[in-house]
Parts: C-alpha cells; structure tokens; sequence
C-alpha cells in the first residue's frame, strides 16, 4: 500500500469510483448471499488464524432479539476494559481493534480522500 503521495494520477481518480461503490455497498438492502456470506467470514478468520464461528441468519430485528437472547447472559470484559453484554460481541470488540491497530495510520490518510465533501 502507498502513501496517498505515492499513488499515481490514475489511481487518484478512481478514488470516486471507489468511494461510490463503498456508499452502495454500505446501503444496500440486497438480500444476502449466505454461502458467499459464509465462505467470506471464514476466510478473513483464517486469515487472523481464529476460529471460525457459527453463523446465525435471522430474517427480521425480532428474530435476532430473539436469536440473541442465549448470548447475552454473562457479561464479557476486553483487554482494554469495555464491557459487553456476550462474549461475541467482545471478540468482535477485539478483532475490529486489531483490525485498526494493524493497518495503523493507513485508516485516517484514507478516510481524508474517501470521505464525501462539499461540492463532489
């Protein structure tokens, strides 16, 4: 990966074209593919070499509720002292911390060319 002073004009100005698929993506009330789902869950575990979790798909917000309901029985505290209602969501708390420490300062001189501002 490059310093954003490294890219060249042709990357430069895909940047846009990135920046809408993103906003689509993001938005996007597709249904989901739950095989592709899967297989792309479990190939970013493989990646941080953890175990790869059990998938529950629920078809509305009740049904998660209801889903969830097992998990949030015992509190989950992180290394960095937050407290969440499972131990699922702690393990998301800690992979998404060290999905952040990983790529370091990449993460802010993205987020200053990928941002939507005034007038484009």
């Amino acid at each position: 990966m490059a310093f954003l002073g490294e890219l060249t004009e042709k990357e430069i100005s895909l940047i846009p074209l990135y920046r809408q698929i993103w906003y689509d993506t993001a938005f996007s009330t597709t249904r989901l593919n739950h095989k592709k789902f899967q297989d792309v869950i479990q190939s970013i575990y493989k990646i941080f070499n953890l175990e790869i979790p059990r998938i529950h798909y629920c078809t509305n917000l009740y049904a998660l509720i209801e889903k969830s309901r097992n998990f949030v029985r015992q509190p989950s505290v992180c290394e960095d002292g937050t407290v969440f209602a499972s131990q699922v969501m702690a393990q998301i708390h800690e992979l998404h911390m060290n999905f952040f420490d990983s790529i370091g300062h990449w993460d802010m001189a993205l987020t200053s060319q990928l941002k939507v501002t005034k007038g484009s």
